[in-house]
């Protein structure tokens, strides 16, 4: 019996201690701390279109592949990749758009971006980890018009992420 009487004293002490809570108190976190950091961006590598048109795509994982009578050539491409930074234990959404434009570099030209998907989803709010971070991967559809004029296209992409 005096072994059950320790053990209910033991418990009890642990929970006090557990009770108690950290011995430290945390910084505070304020909107200052929410961000997202581009790591890496989106690239489509090297394609070309004839008499049809159709899409380069880069899925969230780095795959690449083409519709209609797009040619892949070459280059490098990747999917996008991204930091949230916010506090410990933020809920989360992303935003992305339905559409965005690039540039053609010099001028002279301007080439559609669409169905951005993410890994993980985008649909689906998310916990920053201990450290209010999370990184998350973005993919796309790059639309090629029939004979798209060569050359470089850059532009933005809004990202909104919600702190819930």
């Amino acid at each position: 019996m005096s072994i059950k009487v320790l053990n209910r004293k033991l418990l009890i002490s642990l929970m006090l201690f557990a009770a108690a809570g950290p011995l430290y108190a945390a910084a505070p976190c304020n909107n200052s701390n929410r961000k997202v950091v581009t790591l890496q961006d989106i690239s489509f590598g090297i394609a070309g279109s004839f008499a049809v048109g159709g899409t380069v795509d880069v899925s969230p994982t780095g795959f690449r592949a083409a519709t209609g009578d797009v040619v892949l050539l070459g280059g490098t491409w990747s999917a996008a990749i991204f930091q949230i930074q916010g506090c410990a234990n933020d809920l989360v959404t992303i935003s992305l758009p339905v559409a965005a434009q690039a540039l053609r570099a010099g001028g002279g030209g301007k080439i559609d971006v669409m169905n951005f998907v993410t890994q993980p989803t985008h649909t689906t709010p998310y916990i920053l980890d201990a450290t209010g971070a999370m990184q998350f991967r973005a993919g796309a559809s790059l639309i090629l018009r029939p004979f798209h004029p060569a050359g470089v296209y850059t532009g933005q992409v809004a990202i909104d992420i919600l702190y819930n």
